[in-house]
């Protein structure tokens, strides 16, 4: 009973947003499609914030943002400790005399695979919140500048404090860490909610690492 009701609140919503959508789509011309990108983004932020408001901390919801969290978690551990492979693979060779390799620049960035099995509406709306969110590209660089390099605790933690702000500032997650990826994804940006979150899994997501040679 409860799944129908979410999944019934779930169509309301898309419905809603879909209408507003089509409200702003009539009119084909450049400067429409600008003026609708802004009324998109407002509409997307106002699903986020009633969705939130209406979200159901139950013991399946909340086990599925712990998921979320510790997979986006591992992610970046492996990530992060992969690009300090390649930055010390470069700083020996250009302790060895290869000047080829000096002034490099190693960048991380953020890759979400849409789910599966959605409607035409349904995919509409999850590519639209995504356009308009501003966490993907480069979430962690490192360079030949950096002379200290941490290790993953230090770079995720800030005072060694969870990230338990809003929308995780509940007390079913007072003993769950939240990393800073999931802080970003959820409070900073002004689209995905609570119910995308119990929708995405950790290997929607992936990180590609890039390098970069100064040669000026």
């Amino acid at each position: 009973m409860k799944n129908r009701k979410r999944k019934a609140y779930w169509k309301k919503c898309v419905l809603d947003y879909a209408h507003i959508y089509v409200e702003n789509t009539r009119d084909n011309k450049r400067q429409e499609y600008v003026q609708q990108g802004d009324k998109c983004k407002e509409a997307l932020c106002i699903r986020k914030y009633t969705m939130n408001d209406n979200f159901k901390w139950t013991p399946e919801n909340t086990q599925k943002i712990r998921d979320l969290n510790n997979g986006l978690r591992e992610l970046y551990r492996k990530t992060y400790d992969r690009m300090l492979e390649i930055k010390k693979g470069l700083d020996a060779q250009i302790a060895a005399g290869v000047t080829a390799f000096e002034k490099y620049r190693i960048y991380a960035s953020l890759d979400f695979s849409i789910p599966e099995g959605l409607s035409k509406i349904e995919e509409k709306l999850w590519e639209d919140m995504c356009e308009f969110s501003n966490f993907w590209g480069s979430i962690l660089g490192l360079s030949w500048e950096d002379e200290e390099i941490k290790s993953f605790e230090k770079q995720m933690l800030i005072d060694e404090l969870s990230w338990n702000e809003y929308p995780f500032g509940v007390s079913v997650l007072d003993d769950t860490y939240i990393c800073f990826f999931m802080h970003d994804i959820f409070n900073h940006n002004e689209t995905f909610s609570l119910e995308d979150a119990i929708r995405m899994k950790p290997e929607d997501f992936s990180c590609d690492i890039e390098i970069k040679f100064d040669r000026q």
